[in-house]
């Protein structure tokens, strides 16, 4: 997201989240911030604006994201075991056309989400916890 910050802007972040996920959503985005990584590759960091949690009466409905997330969930479900082979449903295949680059929109895997958490924990010296 930071990456479509305009240069010298901030992309910030609001999330209306019960107080379990309010925790975990301030430390990642602290470990984030914080973390020492800067220069060649992490020019987003210098975009990274600020987090927020309005209350859900404060928000849309029904935000893009939860529609994407819902399409995505529900096309893993329909496909089981053939996912991967199985065209996705109309909408969401629009979805993933409009992204405006190939990491945009990544479907996870078992093997390539434990690769996501390896590069976390290279990344920012600790591994998120999954359940």
């Amino acid at each position: 997201m930071c990456e479509y910050a305009p240069v010298g802007g901030k992309a910030h972040f609001f999330f209306g989240l019960d107080r379990l996920f309010y925790g975990y959503a301030s430390v990642l985005f602290e470990q984030i911030a914080s973390s020492p990584r800067r220069g060649e590759g992490y020019e987003w960091k210098e975009r990274l604006g600020t987090l927020t949690y309005p209350k859900a009466k404060e928000t849309p409905q029904v935000q893009i994201p939860d529609v994407l997330a819902n399409l995505t969930y529900h096309h893993m479900l329909d496909a089981g075991k053939l996912f991967g082979t199985v065209a996705p449903s109309p909408l969401l295949a629009k979805c993933i056309s409009n992204r405006r680059t190939e990491y945009d929109f990544i479907f996870y895997t078992k093997d390539n989400f434990a690769t996501a958490l390896d590069l976390a924990q290279e990344l920012f010296g600790t591994r998120p916890h999954t359940a």
